[in-house]
């Protein structure tokens, strides 16, 4: 009896030890991103805002929520277009089998460049899925004509004939063709055009990012 309780304790040592050693270890990996980031935004001549930012012009739609922050907020200009990057987070919670509530934690890194159309063009391109396929045969895609790219991309708009304004011959044709669009999604919404991925903000990222969808506000236009 007494080993088992010597057992149990060293293994409660443990767990406590291993929690603490994961709390530091994420503490310095915060503090390593921050510096990062004030780097990169002093290097490129960012305005940086760590904390929580109001966006009223941030996208809700999903992966995004309306209860959604923003925070790490980054403005500046790019190759002459205006450029910012930020990190949406929410929470959402539900029960598991036993009836116990569970918090998980959705954070997503966004940059997005301004774009000429304006506040009013709402419109998604995401690499196609076999769902998305099945989607736009029932109607709720938007179809372009150009049989390649709409094999290879779905394309979600409330206004079709905006959307096909947009997605132009030339313009399928330079998406089917840049492989940089089978990567990400793209959103055009309150104008600004944006990509997004799961977790922290990566700055070694941003450079690219921001010249992708510089080329995008260039080259695709309503």
């Amino acid at each position: 009896m007494e080993i088992i309780c010597l057992l149990g304790a060293m293994f409660l040592i443990i767990a406590i030890v291993a929690l603490i050693l994961m709390a530091v270890f994420s503490h310095q990996k915060a503090k390593q991103r921050e510096t990062e980031r004030r780097q990169w935004a002093a290097a490129n001549g960012f305005h940086y805002v760590p904390g929580f930012v109001n966006l009223p012009d941030a996208s809700i739609r999903s992966p995004f929520r309306s209860s959604g922050r923003n925070s790490n907020f980054f403005e500046g200009g790019f190759h002459g277009h205006r450029a910012r990057a930020f990190v949406h987070t929410y929470t959402t919670t539900r029960r598991d089998n036993e009836g116990r509530r569970q918090e998980q934690v959705h954070r997503y890194a966004v940059a997005a460049v301004a774009h000429a159309a304006g506040p009013n063009l709402h419109l998604d391109i995401a690499p196609q899925g076999i769902f998305g396929r099945l989607a736009d045969k029932l109607g709720f895609g938007v179809l372009t004509g150009d049989v390649e790219f709409d094999r290879a991309f779905k394309v979600r708009s409330g206004d079709e004939f905006q959307a096909r304004s947009v997605l132009r011959p030339e313009a399928t044709a330079w998406i089917s063709q840049d492989p940089r669009f089978r990567n990400s999604a793209v959103r055009f919404e309150y104008g600004w055009v944006m990509v997004w991925y799961p977790g922290h903000l990566n700055v070694g990222h941003l450079s690219l990012q921001f010249a992708f969808l510089a080329d995008i506000a260039s080259r695709l236009r309503a």
